[in-house]
Parts: structure tokens; C-alpha cells; sequence
């Protein structure tokens, strides 16, 4: 797979809080840290979620924690 489809395959799966499905493609290549349209990476969707399992993964996987969106929002601000 390329490394695009699985970054949006990592998105998908988080937003469906997919926990199985995040594991399998973080064993893949892809950028943890790839960001959408409103410039939300993964750990946004996992945090206002609220899916901790996940969060660990992505953390585990040397995501940014402080990563910002377009209006600002931070990991931080939903826990």
C-alpha cells in the first residue's frame, strides 16, 4: 500500500474509533502525523473520541502531541 492510502486508512480508522484497525496500519509505513482538509492528524479524531487505547497507539507511534488543527485545537485542550 502507499503511504497516502494508509495515511488515510489511519484516519478513517480512528474517526470510526477502529482500534484493531489503527494497530494493523501502524504496522505499515505511514505519516502519524498527516493532517486532513481542516488540518486535523489523527490524534485530534482519537482525543475527541475520547478512545485512550488509541491515543496510546498513536503516542506510541511518536505522533506530535502538540499538534494544531486550523482553529487551534490541541491534544491537550480535550483532556
Amino acid at each position: 500500500m502507499s503511504v497516502l492510502k494508509n495515511d488515510l486508512l489511519l484516519h478513517e480508522a480512528v474517526i470510526k474509533n477502529e482500534a484493531d484497525t489503527v494497530r494493523k496500519v501502524l504496522k505499515e509505513t505511514v505519516d502519524v502525523d498527516s493532517r486532513n482538509n481542516y488540518g486535523r492528524a489523527p490524534i485530534h479524531w482519537a482525543a475527541s473520541r475520547g478512545n485512550t487505547e488509541i491515543i496510546e497507539m498513536l503516542i506510541q507511534a511518536k505522533c506530535d502531541i502538540e499538534a494544531r488543527d486550523k482553529v487551534w485545537y490541541i491534544f491537550s485542550f480535550f483532556f
